[in-house]
């Protein structure tokens, strides 16, 4: 599937609002819910992961969504080392785009 970089960002872009609306509605649902255990509860909204999914490639969204950088705000802490020594940074869904096209 080809994208245009304008339409992946808006769409990355997108899926990080998302995201933290849903971080949003699980910390108000964990007021309501909790009882008592040290556990927090999760909100996801299905669709952020099943595009994510779609669009993915070698998977580097996910890492750079959910196991890395998250996504972009911890960017300095994850960088990615290439073979030839030099290192990347993917601090936006623009910089993800163009990571993703040299792979």
């Amino acid at each position: 599937m080809q994208i245009t970089k304008e339409n992946f960002v808006k769409i990355i872009n997108a899926l990080i609002a998302q995201i933290k609306r849903d971080m949003e509605i699980a910390t108000l649902l964990d007021g309501v819910v909790r009882d008592g255990d040290n556990r927090s509860l999760v909100f996801s909204t299905p669709l952020i992961g099943e595009t994510i999914k779609a669009l993915d490639k070698n998977d580097i969204i996910s890492w750079w969504f959910w196991d890395g950088p998250q996504h972009g705000e911890r960017a300095e802490d994850y960088r990615i080392f290439e073979k030839n020594g030099d290192t990347t940074i993917i601090r936006d869904a623009g910089e993800l785009y163009d990571y993703m096209q040299k792979e």
